[in-house]
């Protein structure tokens, strides 16, 4: 298939519509760059930039049968993803770094309650007992605990309903706070 029919970008679309490998070769070819520019200059972060911009073409691709833009539009798109994406990288990167220092803050707090090596054991245990969790509940755990984000959130990445949200953190909880303290 010759790339210059994709000039048309009514023609473009359909093609992205079904799938097609090639249209979507051509759009990723022409912005990529572009996109990867506009993202280092907000972030000023290289890896940050690479990533948001590899996300926001997988993205454009999963979303590529639902697509509702004028065919005049897919640069602009193709930006408001990029830009959303970014947003919730630098959220995800503040409430790693809050998390970090609260832990951080109540490790230290403890370290004068607690003797270290008792300190240690509990933190390993606790780690431990994450990974011993089933799959689902872990990674329910891990991205409510460990990256910030709330249980509508989470139901919407992991395709599932809140109740079911609700459901894993329950065990995940209650799967760590009995070993806890069943622990001397």
């Amino acid at each position: 298939m010759r790339l210059d029919k994709f000039e048309n970008k009514k023609y473009l679309l359909s093609k992205l519509k079904t799938g097609s490998e090639s249209a979507y070769s051509y759009v990723f070819n022409i912005y990529y760059s572009e996109i990867a520019n506009y993202i280092l200059t907000l972030s000023q972060n290289h890896s940050i930039a690479q990533e948001v911009s590899q996300l926001t073409f997988i993205k454009f691709w999963n979303k590529r049968k639902v697509i509702l833009i004028h065919e005049d539009k897919i640069k602009t798109y193709l930006f408001k993803i990029a830009y959303h994406l970014y947003i919730d990288k630098t959220r995800e990167i503040k409430r790693r770094s809050a998390l970090l220092n609260s832990i951080e803050y109540e490790a230290i707090s403890e370290l004068f309650e607690i003797e270290p090596s008792i300190f240690e054991e509990r933190l390993r245990l606790v780690e431990a007992e994450i990974q011993k969790l089933p799959t689902q509940s872990k990674k329910v755990f891990i991205l409510n605990k460990v990256q910030g984000l709330k249980y509508k959130e989470i139901s919407e990445k992991l395709h599932i309903s809140i109740k079911t949200v609700e459901s894993h953190m329950y065990i995940a909880l209650k799967k760590i706070r009995t070993e806890l303290l069943n622990t001397p």
